[in-house]
């Protein structure tokens, strides 16, 4: 069973909603609201939750419209830090080959904005490590409905 919170600001904006799995007593998704775009972080891997991520990612964004506030769009923040998540994995591997607008779409995140209508982007942020082959790590995207 699945239990949703939203937290509020002193405006009365939702600021955070978090998806805690019972069957598990953890949290498993959590979107937040940051300059008008939305930051999912979605925790299903390496648990033991009956929930797929693109469950609780459309959990997320649906729980997130019912609200009716505005937003612009999806923020990709992946490889923080250095630590590569299933993203940064994906982007560097594609990158290599398909440009640049491609190889963000064949991140997770990518496909799951893809299936909500996000088809153009923005890269906020790229650092390049130059161990051959090159590396990005942090990335940041913006993903729009409309250019």
């Amino acid at each position: 069973m699945l239990e949703i919170s939203v937290c509020y600001d002193v405006l009365d904006s939702p600021v955070e909603i978090e998806i805690f799995d019972t069957s598990i007593e953890q949290i498993i998704g959590q979107l937040s609201l940051q300059k008008e775009f939305l930051t999912l972080n979605i925790k299903v891997k390496d648990t033991k939750t009956q929930y797929k991520g693109w469950q609780v990612f459309d959990y997320l964004y649906d729980k997130f419209i019912s609200l009716n506030i505005h937003f612009k769009g999806i923020r990709g923040q992946w490889g923080s830090g250095r630590i590569y998540c299933d993203n940064t994995i994906a982007f560097n591997k594609y990158v290599l080959t398909l440009p640049l607008h491609e190889a963000i779409f064949k991140t997770w995140t990518g496909q799951q904005a893809f299936r909500k209508g996000y088809c153009h982007t923005k890269v906020e942020k790229m650092q390049a490590h130059f161990n051959p082959p090159p590396e990005y790590a942090p990335v940041e995207v913006l993903f729009f409905k409309q250019p």
